[in-house]
């Protein structure tokens, strides 16, 4: 109310001027926000598809300078195939790879090493001039170089390298390793300031025999040319780097190696001495960690030396080992001067529209105000409790008719404020009524509360005395039993029970649907038939299934409940177990620790879902050694889940279970129970959790 107070006391004049004011502010910010933001798109899409086209065109023109080289070496690997040209006599090979590269411009060098050490090639030199190289018997095994002239005829050598052996080269010994065409790594040019890429395939016969490596290369220098004729944006640049950030080619002129100490080496983009292409790179190499993990186009706006740039990055790749990033950038100034002048025009209307809102504004809350303020007077005076004053009643606008208005509603007001009076008196009477009520139904929802907890405490007290107790479990010698039961609520759902008799040990586990006091009460109903069938001499576990289920099947249905439950039953007698009766797999543990999982669905049904089970039942034998021993347990402790989400798993328990065999049942158990409170953790456990652990003691052990 305070905060209000000050608000509500602002002149009228200022209440009608202001919300005409801000609303034409608004409504100015909001056009020129638009329109700002719309150019920002327009010129986002635009920088996107000036992009996009740059993009296309570098890869169209990269795929057919690198095509060339794939053109040419499979012609040649044809014609070796079809005997046009002879690997163990490469005299005939000269003129044929000069009319070739005579063919292919844009390829600078072919060349074929045979497996005798022998070299022949053409390569085309920076002045345009061919030269033919050769290395084999008829030059000393010397990597000799004979300019061609016009007609393809060699003239004088003009340089020699001794002792060259074509198959010790990194060329020639990568194809053969790959087995099939791959790129070479780029590498600089001995004699130029250019970076070269070949494309080295190896030759074979029809026996898959190696006949020597076909090579052909590029001078990298003219994709960079190519690189330099596009026009992207007013100061756009376009660079190609390998994954690792070195430079292959640039539009910016810069070449992409350096010369130290008399050798050329390749220069890193990050090192370059344009800044756009080094802050790039530079922003990719720390943008993404590491540029392998640029495997798709990428379209980004970083801001790098305080200039927003658009930027597309793609990858070139092709089968062969080829591995490239494309890099197109342009400034974002470069479209941004159109967007400038039309936010200064706004600027503008903006201030002149404010300004003749504010002039209006004035003259028409004059008009308005005036007269109000005199019916405010006379509203106060009625404010004040003086009913009969007088308001000016007489005028005839809008403001009488406010006036006339106002009297009626003083007159109704006053009356409204008896009739109110008389009805709170009435329902302050009823209220304390009500509140008598409330108390009373609370009392006895208190003492309901209690009866039904002190039911469901002799009900689970119940459940746990009917539970086998360990001094039962010990008078059992050939075995080490250890049983444990935890429900989810008050009253749980889970059944488990060990009985002995003439040297028979009978086990069950169950899981009743659902869990609480119904649940409980059906689980007492089956140890109660169990336990009264298998002392009335039952010679099998698959009859007092099928005794029992027809007995709770009746009653289920008497008492209109819906509950039934998985139960396993096992029979244990001079080392074999038969095992009958639908419920979680039987782990079946070996003396080492091995874990046999056992599916029960085949071995029987729901008990209590159908009146005759029978056709259903089946049984499986196991044979038990020393040390051996079977798991027995219901879903809630393979299902519990942690705050991920994540279920224990039968994989975790029987990775916990082989792990601890050794150990004895009780032991075991506490293992295993640890380990799933270690999962859930603070997770609230939503179904009854039961363990039975069995292990067959060693002789020794029942012996003592």
């Amino acid at each position: 109310m305070h905060i209000l107070t000050p608000i509500q006391r602002l002149p009228l004049r200022f209440v009608l001027v202001t919300p005409f004011i801000i609303l034409l502010i608004v409504t100015v910010t909001i056009t020129g926000y638009l329109s700002f933001h719309h150019g920002q798109l327009a010129i986002q899409d635009l920088a996107t598809q000036l992009l996009n086209e740059v993009n296309v065109r570098v890869h169209e023109n990269l795929r057919r300078y690198l095509d060339e080289l794939l053109e040419v070496n499979f012609t040649n690997q044809n014609s070796i195939e079809l005997g046009l040209l002879k690997t163990d006599n490469l005299m005939t090979w000269e003129t044929y790879l000069w009319r070739q590269i005579m063919v292919h411009p844009t390829v600078n060098h072919i060349s074929f090493g045979n497996t005798e050490r022998e070299f022949t090639g053409v390569e085309r030199l920076d002045n345009n001039q061919l030269v033919a190289r050769e290395s084999g018997k008829s030059t000393g095994y010397n990597y000799t170089t004979y300019p061609l002239n016009e007609q393809g005829q060699r003239q004088v050598a003009t340089a020699s390298m001794p002792n060259y052996d074509p198959s010790l080269r990194p060329w020639y010994q990568s194809a053969v390793s790959a087995g099939k065409p791959v790129w070479s790594e780029i590498f600089p040019h001995f004699g130029a300031p250019t970076l070269m890429i070949s494309l080295n395939q190896p030759a074979y016969d029809k026996e898959r025999k190696l006949l020597g490596v076909i090579n052909s290369a590029l001078r990298l220098s003219q994709i960079g040319d190519f690189l330099q004729q596009l026009q992207v944006g007013k100061t756009g640049q376009v660079f190609i780097i390998e994954r690792s950030a070195m430079l292959v080619a640039t539009s910016s002129g810069e070449l992409p190696l350096r010369k130290i100490a008399d050798k050329q080496q390749r220069l890193s983009a990050i090192d370059s001495n344009n800044g756009m292409t080094a802050s790039v790179a530079s922003y990719l190499q720390k943008n993404f960690d590491d540029l392998h993990q640029i495997n798709a186009s990428q379209f980004l706006t970083p801001t790098l030396v305080g200039e927003k740039l658009f930027m597309k990055v793609s990858p070139y790749q092709d089968n062969k080992g080829l591995d490239w990033l494309v890099v197109i950038v342009v400034p974002a100034s470069d479209f941004m001067s159109a967007i400038d002048k039309n936010a200064y025009t706004i600027m503008l209307l903006c201030a002149g529209a404010l300004l003749i809102a504010i002039i209006i504004g004035i003259w028409s809350a004059n008009r308005v105000t005036r007269p109000i303020a005199e019916l405010m007077t006379a509203s106060w005076q009625i404010a004040k409790g003086e009913w009969n004053h007088q308001l000016p009643l007489q005028r005839q606008d809008e403001i009488g008719e406010l006036a006339r208005s106002f009297h009626f509603m003083a007159t109704q007001l006053q009356d409204s404020f008896l009739l109110l009076e008389a009805k709170v008196e009435e329902r302050t009477v009823q209220l304390a009524q009500a509140n008598s009520e409330i108390t009373c139904l609370n009392a006895q929802l208190q003492s309901e509360n209690l009866r039904m907890g002190a039911e469901l405490d002799i009900t689970r007290h119940l459940q746990q005395m009917v539970l086998p107790k360990a001094k039962e479990l010990l008078q059992i010698k050939e075995l080490d039993i250890a049983g444990y039961m935890e429900p989810a609520t008050e009253v749980g759902g889970d059944y488990y029970d060990v009985l002995q008799k003439d040297g028979r040990v009978i086990c069950g586990i169950g899981d009743v649907t659902g869990h609480g006091l119904e649940s409980g009460v059906l689980m007492l109903m089956v140890q109660m038939a169990v336990r009264t069938l298998l002392n009335s001499n039952i010679p099998d576990v698959e009859t007092c299934l099928k005794v029992l289920n027809h007995t709770l099947y009746d009653n289920v249905k008497r008492m209109n409940s819906d509950k039934n439950l998985t139960l396993s039953l096992l029979d244990y007698e001079h080392g074999v177990l038969r095992l009958s009766g639908q419920h979680e797999e039987v782990l079946v543990v070996r003396r080492n620790g091995t874990v046999e999982r056992i599916d029960t669905i085949d071995l029987g049904f729901m008990v209590g879902l159908e009146s005759d089970i029978e056709t259903f039942l089946g049984h499986k034998e196991i044979n038990l050694a020393e040390g051996d021993g079977v798991v027995l347990y219901t879903d809630g402790l393979t299902e519990a889940r942690n705050a991920q989400g994540r279920v224990y798993s039968v994989e975790r328990l029987c990775r916990i279970v082989g792990e601890h065999w050794h150990l004895s049942a009780l032991e075991i158990q506490i293992e295993v129970i640890a380990d799933v409170r270690q999962h859930v953790g603070k997770q609230k456990v939503c179904d009854d959790i039961t363990l039975l652990i069995l292990k067959k003691n060693l002789m020794a052990e029942i012996e003592a």
